[in-house]
């Protein structure tokens, strides 16, 4: 960073100093530069890093390397070859179509082309490949380059196998500008559609409504040894292909592609029409393109995608999409959309009258079943539910149903139904649900229109805490809105009208409405993520939001494809679940209550709504009242300071103006005691790199602003994202530094307890082993755990709160042990910061901003690290459940 040869002080105007400076400045509160002639030592400035600041990082907007091109030479070989089908078979990695040059019946789409393909189809150029292609990102921007829009990457094959370059594929596909999509190899003989299909999405085969990501595909082709229908009958094969479908729609919000071969589709499904929905990716190898892609199989007027050569001018298999790039787009983005199919085990509630809670399923055939609860849960001798009995037919005509709770008042629980188009109809509970032969509601009655938007519909309960029940919907992007409950049935005055809580909530296959978990009186949600995780969000009572998630332990859920919340089933005061396998049994998981183990207890209202401030600091007891206090810049460079209560709400109190002129700076710095006079200072990150220490006084009156003259400290720390005041993370019982770049990579300064005219504070930048992810920001608590080291909470762009746990050393790097997950959701926060020991119980709190300038506070445990499961281990509960759909 270069050597400075002159103590630079910088004064900014203070509230004490104004009517000082004001001859010296003219033209009012900007920054002045005074003491010029203070002794001149030679003393470095650390580079941090290493870097020479005279050559800055590169940027976002930087061409990439290597640059997209129109040029590119054609990859070699070993990258885009396939091996012999008896290659295949002997690994159990098929690439699709490989079946079908040994299969297909005669010219001109007896084999595939070996041969490059000259020339290309009408349409928009793309391709498929396999875990047999090798590719890098260089590979991607080259087949860019060469015209390609579009890849399909294999992803998984039956239930035993992923393909190892699917992440590489799929990422550095879309990353040098492809639309990507992902495929599953059906091996039809070894395991259920259902099974296979939820094995696909659970190792990406997902769908995301981001314009660039297209549909799951089922790649369904010819079985091995010449066994062409995999031993199935044209009837078992139909439901195998329509249970794959289906449960893909119900985990993603979208139907499926179908890829096969006229041929196949003919002798193994006997030309089904019923598939129409699904888009077709035809394979065919015609000697002359110009034949197109040849007679399509029923059910089908045109083709989506034609596979139509193995090897050309991309690796893999050469494809075509059959539109425009708008159409491909659109294709992409919305449609042909279906809404998914709800769960077809339904939570009730007390269904019957007899004060138990039950439960209702929905079969494959529209058929409609009740289980009345028995209150006692012990395993299949006593599972909680006596035998089924029908009380309906016709359901299938919804693709939602969910029990609402008692939507009038009337004590009785009722149930909503959504058709495709978006109406939705209410049967009132009678109560008498199985009793002489009662069907348990009362006939339909039509209550809203135009809910087709909504991908999945929950019911949770009195969600914003008005006594009535409420919903919550989910849409394709990822939104949620509740949709709250007025307390009557009528048509279009059943629900208020929605409004949005949330967003990114597409990282979830299923939303529970469980009840209430943690016994606060709220109602709680449980997000089954896609990646087969379990997040708890806590309810709040109002309508507005959910606490930030935390993650629970659930066990088994890559196995599981349909959850239920059916309440209290065995009786004990908390809400269970049940779920059903892969193969069809029911699993009870008996609730056993929930406390927060992500070091910090339920939200809490911190008082006062913090708009319009561009940067906060919480330096510390600013004021030698014993309490933490924050500093909050205002956009227009004022400084304020809010002082410390010592309690949760409000936290902090007070605006106070003690300074103007602090926008020159990029940020502020909470730099702990980094002079060593035991008052909190502070640290400024100018936007050219350079860094100014403002030493703490201790106090602030007419008279003293809290902190006194600037001193010019370093330079070239534009570099960095940021910096922070960490601590005394290597146990030197001085503060430290710590700086980090926008890739996660960090730097560690330890601090030498002097700042003076010949001592910048911090020894030389040490890289950090750790690496900090992609960061939304960084906050450092000191101790969180309670291990009496220093700490560092990272809040990630996806909303996750990391805490990386101090080591209380700083050897060879190693700041920090191996970080883990607290806390889920924190994007709905614009700030989290933290703020010490805010209500004096001697352990670090967090705060939470919100976008509306809503501040809530996170009240510090000690205690971090073992996640509280929430539920007891799994039983099973009951067997054949693959009847209900």
């Amino acid at each position: 960073m270069g050597t400075f040869t002159g103590r630079t002080v910088r004064w900014l105007v203070t509230a004490a100093t104004a009517g000082i400076l004001v001859s010296l400045v003219a033209g009012g509160p900007l920054p002045a530069v005074a003491d010029t002639s203070a002794p001149a030592p030679a003393t470095t400035i650390p580079s941090p890093a290493g870097t020479d600041p005279a050559a800055p990082p590169a940027t976002g907007t930087a061409t990439p390397s290597p640059a997209p091109t129109t040029t590119a030479d054609p990859l070699p070989s070993p990258v885009t070859a396939d091996p012999t089908l008896a290659e295949m078979d002997a690994t159990g990695n098929h690439s699709m179509g490989a079946t079908v040059a040994a299969n297909e019946p005669s010219a001109p789409s007896r084999f595939r082309t070996f041969a490059a393909v000259s020339g290309l189809p009408p349409g928009i150029p793309g391709l498929d490949v396999s875990g047999w292609q090798q590719l890098t990102l260089s590979d991607w921007y080259t087949i860019a380059g060469n015209g390609a829009k579009f890849a399909y990457v294999k992803a998984t094959e039956g239930t035993d196998y992923q393909s190892s370059q699917f992440a590489e594929q799929y990422n550095d596909s879309y990353a040098a500008g492809l639309m990507h999509g992902a495929y599953h190899y059906a091996t039809p003989n070894t395991s259920s559609g259902a099974a296979q299909a939820n094995y696909f999405v659970s190792n990406g085969g997902g769908w995301v409504n981001d314009g660039r990501t297209l549909p799951p595909l089922l790649d369904i082709e010819y079985g091995p040894n010449g066994n062409t229908c995999w031993g199935l009958t044209t009837s078992a094969m139909l439901s195998w292909i329509r249970d794959f479908s289906n449960t893909v729609l119900a985990r993603v919000g979208r139907l499926p592609a179908i890829y096969t071969t006229t041929d196949w589709w003919t002798r193994c499904t006997g030309n089904d029409s019923g598939f129409g929905a699904n888009p077709l990716f035809i394979a065919r190898y015609p000697s002359n393109l110009a034949s197109g892609a040849g007679t399509l199989p029923a059910g089908w007027p045109n083709y989506t995608i034609w596979q139509y050569g193995s090897t050309g001018l991309f690796p893999g298999d050469q494809d075509t999409f059959n539109g425009t790039a708008a159409d491909l787009v659109a294709f992409a983005s919305n449609g042909p959309m279906v809404q998914p199919i709800t769960s077809p085990i339904i939570r009730v509630g007390d269904f019957n009258g007899d004060g138990k809670p039950d439960f209702i399923a929905r079969r494959s055939d529209g058929t409609l079943w009740f289980y009345a609860g028995t209150g006692t849960v012990g395993g299949m001798s006593s599972p909680g539910y006596q035998p089924a009995v029908q009380i309906g037919a016709g359901w299938g005509i919804y693709n939602v149903l969910v029990g609402a709770g008692d939507l009038d008042g009337d004590g009785k629980p009722d149930l909503i139904a959504r058709k495709p188009d978006g109406t939705v109809y209410a049967y009132k509970g009678t109560g008498k649900a199985g009793v002489a032969g009662g069907e348990g509601y009362s006939s339909a009655q039509q209550i809203a229109t135009g809910w087709k938007d909504y991908s999945d519909i929950t019911a949770v309960g009195d969600f914003n805490g008005d006594g009535k029940p409420d919903l919550i919907g989910r849409k394709a992007d990822g939104s949620l809105w509740l949709i709250p409950g007025t307390g009557s049935i009528s048509n279009g005055g059943t629900f208020g009208a929605a409004v949005q809580i949330g967003t990114n909530w597409s990282i979830f296959r299923v939303l529970l409405g469980v009840g209430d978990l943690n016994k606060d009186g709220k109602a709680d949600l449980i997000g089954i993520g896609n990646d087969n995780t379990a997040t708890f969000y806590a309810g709040t009572g109002t309508a507005g939001y959910y606490q930030p998630g935390q993650p629970i332990a659930l066990n088994g859920l890559s196995s599981t494809d349909v959850f239920a919340t059916p309440g209290d089933l065995n009786g004990d005061g908390y809400p269970d679940i049940l779920d059903r396998t892969l193969s069809g049994s029911l699993m009870f998981i008996g609730g056993a209550g929930i406390a927060s183990s992500g070091g910090y207890a339920a939200a809490q209202n911190a008082g006062g709504v913090w708009t319009q401030i561009a940067e906060m600091a919480v330096p510390g007891d600013f004021t030698g009242d014993g309490k933490p206090d924050a500093l909050t810049e205002a956009a227009d460079g004022t400084l304020w300071l809010r002082t410390g209560t010592g309690s949760a709400s409000p936290v902090f109190t007070g605006a106070a103006k003690i300074g103007w002129g602090w926008n020159m700076f990029r940020y502020l710095v909470s730099a702990g005691d980094l002079n060593g006079d035991g008052k909190p200072d502070l640290l400024g990150v100018e936007p050219d790199g350079t860094l100014w220490f403002y030493a703490g006084t201790g106090r602030v009156s007419g008279t003293d602003s809290g902190y006194q003259p600037g001193i010019k400290v370093g330079w070239g720390w534009n570099i960095f994202t940021r910096v922070v005041g960490v601590g005394d993370l290597d146990g030197d019982g001085k503060p430290d530094l710590l700086a980090y770049r926008s890739d996660g990579s960090a730097v560690f300064y330890g601090g030498t307890g002097v700042v003076d005219a010949t001592h910048q504070g911090y020894r030389a930048g040490v890289a950090i082993t750790s690496n900090l992810g992609s960061v939304a920001d960084v906050s450092a608590p000191r101790d969180f755990n309670g291990d009496r080291k220093a700490d560092l909470i990272v809040r990630r762009q996806n909303g996750d709160l990391w805490l990386y746990p101090g080591t209380g050393s700083a050897s060879s790097g190693t700041v920090f042990g191996s970080p883990y997950r607290i806390g889920t959701n924190w994007s709905i926060y614009s700030r989290v910061i933290a703020i010490g020991d805010a209500d004096g119980d001697g352990k670090p709190d967090l705060l939470g901003i919100r976008p509306d300038g809503n501040a809530f506070f996170y009240k510090g445990t000690g205690t971090t690290g073992s996640i509280t499961p929430g539920f007891d281990a799994a039983v099973v509960n009951g067997s054949n459940w693959t009847m209900y759909r």
